[in-house]
């Protein structure tokens, strides 16, 4: 039996949607802003297929919109020094050697991409119809960062900064374990127009069900979460940065790198050595918060390096960033830090340390966190989280946070199967602080009732 409830472009098409597995698609809707949560089920080709029908149009309209935000920020730097004529020309070119740059990283990333992320990418494609090839390039994005590295071009603005903390035992108010995690990717990419928490549920052997937070058409990890307790975000480390990181060409992209820990790991000891053990190609902080060790290691990694930080191992211990026990984190600057901004709130507030100090103080005061901003409560489960607004441009850190329990989301899908699912979704999702009204839309596509 299936149960479709009237989306804001219509009725899907049951014979399109038909052996998608378990699918739901629903927005929450706030005066302009529109944040999507999609709960997939099924192969990883089903779930793609799935992803790609419930949000094809944005999709296209979301990396159509990257890449011609690029195009025109690329032109705008050109022109302070070029004719405009020739830096239409040189933009247009530029771009013209990005696709094949991106099929460069295809070509000497393909033997260390598992097959499960080629066939999401595939069932996107198809259900977006958009050409298979384009969705690859577009999936690589990120990653070819990378290559124009080694040929001393850089485009750091495609990676953004941020921030991430973590504080446990006696740092924190109750002993349990606090990440907060703040991405600035700036408020005028057109692709922070499209957030969206999409939790996989694959029937992979080994998977365990997890939520990526990131925006539409992003394949790969910026910030997770699974069912077992392991949180994890990431901040890049520039290789223009004095340390003189190193990347290599051929290896395993970092956000199929980051999202495989989430999607398999749980335990700290095993999200480390997957790190470890893995062929990276990029420079890249990332902080692992999981409940099975009731802490949180930062982690810095480059091509050739991977250290594993606590909260007495940070090789900066100044005044501008002092080791406080019981806490780990780096700030949005390129490290070593030159902004004592985090640490000072972090030291003065040790042992108080709680979600509620992360995201009305920690995030605001340092201003990071100006389009992803995210508090995961790991011993309650429970994330609070806010994205920007294009328009009018305000900063996720400025603005009031949704609260959502994965705990809960996760178990029910997981448990009984989907008894009382509408009135499961309408108590997920409320403004903690301040409350105010929230008009919630919400589809359910491809919702299979079991017999018993």
């Amino acid at each position: 039996v299936f149960f479709f409830f009237q989306a804001e472009d219509g009725i899907r098409d049951v014979e399109r949607s038909r052996g998608l597995g378990d699918v739901y698609k629903r927005q929450i809707v706030n005066g302009q802003e529109k944040i999507n949560l999609l709960v997939l089920k099924g192969s990883s080709y089903e779930m793609g297929k799935a992803y790609g029908l419930l949000l094809g149009k944005e999709i296209k309209e979301s990396t159509s919109g990257m890449i011609n935000y690029y195009k025109d920020f690329t032109y705008y730097y050109l022109k302070l020094f070029l004719p405009y004529s020739t830096a239409h020309f040189v933009t247009d070119l530029l771009f013209h050697l990005l696709n094949y740059s991106l099929d460069l990283t295809w070509l000497l990333t393909r033997a260390y991409t598992p097959e499960r992320f080629f066939d999401e990418i595939r069932g996107i494609s198809e259900g977006a119809s958009i050409p298979y090839k384009d969705f690859l390039r577009l999936s690589l994005f990120h990653e070819v960062q990378y290559v124009f590295d080694y040929v001393c071009l850089t485009f750091s603005f495609i990676m953004g900064s941020g921030s991430l903390v973590g504080a446990w035992g006696k740092a924190t108010a109750d002993g349990n374990g606090v990440f907060m995690r703040g991405y600035d990717w700036g408020m005028d990419n057109p692709m922070s127009k499209y957030p969206v928490i999409v939790v996989y549920h694959s029937t992979e052997e080994g998977s365990i069900p997890f939520a990526d937070i990131g925006y539409i058409g992003i394949i790969g990890t910026i910030t997770a979460i699974n069912a077992k307790g392991l949180a994890l975000g990431m901040k890049p480390w520039p290789a223009i940065s004095t340390e003189g990181v190193k990347t290599r060409w051929a290896g395993k992209p970092w956000h199929f790198t980051l999202r495989d820990i989430a999607q398999f790991t749980y335990k700290m000891d095993d999200a480390v050595k997957s790190l470890k053990e893995t062929i990276r190609t990029t420079s890249m902080h990332v902080g692992i918060m999981t409940n099975d060790s009731k802490t949180y290691k930062g982690i810095r990694y480059s091509a050739e390096k991977l250290s594993v930080y606590d909260d007495m191992n940070y090789p900066q211990s100044d005044e501008k960033h002092p080791l406080i026990a019981g806490v780990n984190y780096v700030d949005k600057t390129y490290q070593p830090s030159t902004d004592d901004c985090l640490g000072s709130l972090l030291k003065t507030n040790q042992g108080k340390i709680n979600a509620e100090f992360m995201y009305k103080q920690l995030a605001p005061l340092h201003k990071s966190g100006d389009c992803q901003m995210i508090v995961f409560d790991m011993g309650k489960q429970d994330m609070y989280f806010a994205f920007n607004t294009f328009t009018p441009k305000t900063a996720a850190y400025n603005k009031p946070l949704y609260h959502m329990s994965f705990d809960k989301l996760f178990k029910e899908l997981t448990a009984q199967h989907q008894l009382n699912l509408i009135e499961l979704f309408l108590s997920l999702i409320h403004i903690s602080e301040p409350t105010r009204p929230l008009y919630i839309s919400y589809a359910v596509f491809c919702l299979k009732k079991k017999k018993h």
